[in-house]
């Protein structure tokens, strides 16, 4: 995790493939249900061409969401070796990069209650200085960050045992939680992801409740 103000919010060595553009705009994923992978079209796309898009089979559409971070990038494809460009593929005449495979996921949750995902990526997300980020403590003490929106702006409230904070960033901050990451994702595909460790939160002060995003 970096606080780093100077400097590209992105490395000049990361490929661009593995760049999401405008992550805080519209974007989407399908999944392979014979692997289990994600793979995420990094351009940002509208909801009519979400609906009218159709994968070839196997592949499904599995969402159509929206960050919360301000850049973001991936390090490398589930399963590789080593720091690389992320395995590329056209389908649907689209092009689309690998980038999660979620470990024994059996549905979601009932309800309003988010979902507990354990996720293989190798993602890195920042915030620009300014920036207003949201987090959550959870029972267990452990502090996750606000990854997702909700694409329709809809609100679902947190667990009543979650603690709500929120904080307004005095300069850039990059988190890099390493793989795998624990997500809880709510059914409008809101999301949180960490844990982040207490050490590598941002050097600000954290406000009770939650801020916009």
């Amino acid at each position: 995790m970096s606080d780093a103000a100077c400097g590209p919010a992105i490395p000049d060595d990361v490929p661009s493939a593995n760049v999401t553009v405008a992550p805080r705009e519209l974007h989407m994923e399908i999944f392979d249900p014979r692997s289990g992978d994600v793979w995420l079209h990094q351009q940002p796309i509208s909801e009519a061409e979400y609906r009218a898009f159709r994968p070839e089979p196997p592949y499904v559409k599995s969402g159509l969401g929206r960050s919360a971070m301000d850049f973001a990038w991936f390090k490398r494809s589930p399963g590789a070796d080593a720091d690389s460009a992320l395995e590329q593929r056209r389908i649907g005449g689209l092009d689309w990069v690998r980038v999660a495979r979620p470990r024994q996921f059996r549905g979601l949750a009932p309800g309003d209650a988010p979902t507990r995902l354990v996720i293989e990526k190798h993602h890195v997300i920042g915030f620009e200085a300014g920036t207003r980020v949201n987090f959550v403590r959870l029972p267990d003490g452990g502090w996750y960050v606000q990854q997702t929106a909700a694409a329709d702006g809809s609100v679902i409230a947190e667990p009543d045992d979650w603690a709500l904070f929120h904080v307004e960033l005095p300069r850039r901050w990059v988190c890099d939680l390493g793989c795998p990451v624990t997500v809880y994702l709510f059914r409008n595909l809101r999301s949180f992801q960490g844990p982040v460790p207490q050490k590598a939160l941002p050097d600000a002060q954290m406000k009770p409740g939650r801020g916009p995003v």
